[in-house]
């Protein structure tokens, strides 16, 4: 398992594994295989509903009502580190 961190905090955010981190990252929409990944008990969030919207807002890519969304902000966060992991391999 890789364990993701908030780059800020150095907290653990998620846990995923590199064919799930490759999957949810592929070229083109993603969002299926975002949506079976958490579906199917393939990803362990490690932090609270609070810690992924303050990670997420740092992006500036969701607004506020965007952010309210706690199960869209999972696919959200499992997203961006699953792009993190498959762009930069060496960093984890």
């Amino acid at each position: 398992m890789i364990e993701y961190l908030n780059g800020e905090t150095g907290e653990p955010l998620v846990e995923l594994t590199l064919d799930t981190a490759l999957d949810c990252s592929q070229p083109g929409p993603a969002d299926e295989a975002v949506a079976d990944a958490v579906d199917f008990g393939e990803v362990n969030f490690v932090a609270s509903a609070d810690e992924i919207r303050q990670f997420l807002a740092g992006y500036g890519s969701w607004n506020d009502e965007e952010l309210a969304d706690d199960q869209e902000n999972l696919h959200r966060v499992l997203w961006v580190a699953a792009c993190d992991i498959r762009e930069n391999p060496s960093d984890f």
